[in-house]
This record gives structure tokens, C-alpha cells and sequence, in this order.
């Protein structure tokens, strides 16, 4: 079920998974945002598997998409780690 929520509202999941660690288990946002991308890669990764079976995949778009994703991630940690805590928590 959870591999569904992610493949369809993959946004919101970020959001819960961070609110539950920082807000509930008070953990630093640097450690939070480290568990929080594991946890949605493997969720991605079924819900990969899932619509792959299914042939709900448009493998062109999808592909410039995840190119897309990783240099805006690569670009995004690259800005945070230098900015800092300050900045991300804004």
C-alpha cells in the first residue's frame, strides 16, 4: 500500500517521514533528511516494480525525469550542505 501512495502522491510522503523524525523523535534535520531518502528510494523502487508490471510506464519520459530529479538533488544537497541548517529549515 505504501509503494502505491508513493507511486501516486510521491510529494506528501516526504513531508510525513520528516514530521514524524524531527517533530516526534527530535532528531537533527541533516539526519532526518538522510533517513527520509533512503526510506523513499526503496518505496520508489517498488512502486517502480509495480507500474513497470502493470506497462504503466513511458520509459522516455521517465528516464528524463529521473535525469532531471538527480542533477536538481545533486544541485540541492550541494546548496544545503554549504548553506547549513538555517537555510534548510527555511
Amino acid at each position: 500500500m505504501l509503494a502505491l501512495f508513493r507511486g501516486v502522491l510521491q510529494a506528501g510522503l516526504g513531508f510525513l517521514v520528516i514530521a514524524a523524525l524531527a517533530g516526534i523523535n527530535k532528531m537533527n534535520l541533516v539526519k532526518v533528511n538522510n533517513i527520509k531518502v533512503i526510506v523513499t528510494f526503496f518505496l520508489t523502487v517498488v512502486a517502480l516494480l509495480i507500474f513497470a508490471y502493470s506497462g504503466k510506464i513511458d520509459w522516455k519520459y521517465g528516464l528524463l525525469l529521473a535525469v532531471g530529479q538527480s542533477a536538481g538533488g545533486w544541485a540541492g544537497s550541494l546548496w544545503s550542505v554549504k548553506k547549513g541548517k538555517v537555510w534548510i529549515r527555511r
